[in-house]
């Protein structure tokens, strides 16, 4: 990310590892759409799957998303 985000985007998360993907892939679209600069922070709840690993993933082909890890759940 080289610019400061106009927008930022919170996702939480909790044992979200089946969907999250798919959530990254939707709201990167849109916000692309709306040609701003803007970062997705997902919030990893406690997940007890593999949430962080799919966010990892998609992390690693989008700089715009960061990752928050909570060890449990709130």
């Amino acid at each position: 990310m080289n610019e400061k985000p106009a927008l930022s985007v919170v996702i939480p998360a909790y044992n979200e590892a089946e969907r999250i993907g798919l959530t990254l892939e939707s709201v990167g679209r849109f916000l692309d759409s709306l040609e701003l600069p803007y970062e997705i922070i997902v919030v990893n709840d406690g997940s007890t799957d593999s949430t962080t690993e799919v966010v990892n993933t998609y992390i690693q082909s989008n700089s715009r998303i960061r990752l928050v890890h909570c060890s449990s759940n709130r």
